[in-house]
């Protein structure tokens, strides 16, 4: 479940898109608070039944104590997202795009928007969808949607879920693949106990480090999920945006948050380390009276 807008008309679109079948279902409300997108949200649940889990942001009408009452009432469990990570929620992230894409056009071409939405949301459900194979409408309520195209119903219904399940498994595996070599994934290793930088969400000026040099202990994580604190504060973001350091190292962890550092020794450069041999401190002569003497012998 996720938002999108705000539109044109101050208005927005809440998006719920169920997981399994694809078969998104849009509303149009007022505003995002929780009075206005409670009541809608118990229509859609009247509508198909109620779900075993709500997916959603950190957004403040689904922190709200007025959301939670309603998901302990209705049955539902209410799941949030990891904060500052929407491809979480990727399904309903990913719809908003094209949403906001249909109400641009309908506006520059002189369309009713909302008119448009139907025709587009009436398409989308009846086109098979590249995960799972079939048509989020087939899925959802079991049989096929009828369209203005001729159809011939080949699938059995006994084999429709797991053929569908397979699928989707083997898109997701290969999507899951594609998207690890592209941003060069790697396995993290950082566990409860461990000390920790936290990468900014922004960075305020071109002079700040990309990431936080006060160290952060972590005291929970829950898949890439992770919580961490220090000073009693608390921040939970994905795995990819810490960096683990040696707990016993209170002076060298600053040198962690530059990003892609590197020593450096410039070329012939003595080794002020090494052990240099005693020796008798040369004696200064005195200055020759002499004008034409240009090389004084040292003693």
């Amino acid at each position: 479940m996720d938002f999108c807008g705000p539109l044109p008309t101050g208005e927005y679109l809440m998006v719920i898109m169920d997981e399994y079948s694809r078969y998104p279902n849009v509303e149009i409300v007022k505003s995002v608070s929780a009075n206005i997108v409670i009541p809608v949200l118990d229509k859609v649940l009247s509508t198909f039944g109620c779900c075993k889990v709500i997916k959603t942001d950190n957004g403040s009408p689904f922190n709200s104590h007025a959301f939670a009452k309603f998901a302990e009432h209705s049955g539902f469990k209410h799941r949030r997202i990891t904060p500052h990570w929407p491809r979480a929620n990727a399904q309903a992230e990913a719809f908003n795009k094209p949403l906001m894409k249909l109400v641009r056009t309908a506006h520059l071409e002189h369309k009713s928007w909302r008119q448009e939405l139907y025709k587009y949301l009436r398409q989308y459900r009846a086109t098979p969808h590249p995960s799972t194979g079939f048509t989020p409408y087939q899925l959802m309520f079991g049989r096929k949607p009828r369209t203005r195209l001729p159809q011939i119903d080949l699938n059995n219904p006994s084999t429709l879920d797991h053929q569908a399940r397979v699928n989707d498994e083997q898109a997701t595996s290969t999507q899951k693949r594609y998207a690890d070599i592209r941003l060069n994934t790697r396995q993290n290793d950082i566990a409860v106990g461990d000390t920790v930088l936290v990468k900014h969400d922004t960075k305020s000026s071109k002079l700040s480090t990309p990431f936080d040099p006060q160290p952060y202990s972590v005291t929970a994580r829950k898949g890439s999920m992770i919580t961490a604190s220090t000073n009693g504060h608390n921040i939970t973001r994905n795995s990819s945006r810490f960096k683990g350091i040696p707990s016993d190292s209170n002076n060298s962890y600053r040198r962690d948050y530059i990003e892609e550092e590197k020593d450096y020794t410039p070329p012939n450069t003595p080794d002020i380390t090494a052990e240099t041999p005693p020796s008798v401190p040369p004696t200064i002569p005195a200055q020759s009276t002499d004008s034409h003497s240009q090389n004084p012998q040292i003693s």
